[in-house]
């Protein structure tokens, strides 16, 4: 059996996004997977995106910008999972 998640990261401060992007990109490249952003170490928003590091940054300058903290991230094996996985 195929595991679905194949890489997490939990409660990551957001300066961990911005300091070492470049060593995210390389651990999890483009792929896919659900994430959460954290306020104070409670969820704030939870999603899914084909391009988790795209997706997560994409939230510093939307309407939840200043509105979260940290951030976990779960990655999938494969993008077409994403659709199956129920993030609500």
């Amino acid at each position: 059996m195929q595991n679905i998640i194949t890489y997490s990261l939990k409660n990551a401060h957001i300066d961990i996004l911005l300091e070492y992007e470049n060593i995210l990109i390389d651990k999890i490249g483009d792929t896919g997977g659900i994430y959460i952003l954290h306020n104070k170490n409670k969820i704030y928003y939870i999603g899914r995106g084909n391009n988790l590091i795209r997706r997560i940054k994409q939230h510093l300058k939307n309407r939840h910008t200043d509105k979260w903290d940290s951030f976990s991230l779960y990655v999938v094996s494969n993008n077409k999972f994403l659709n199956e996985l129920d993030v609500y």
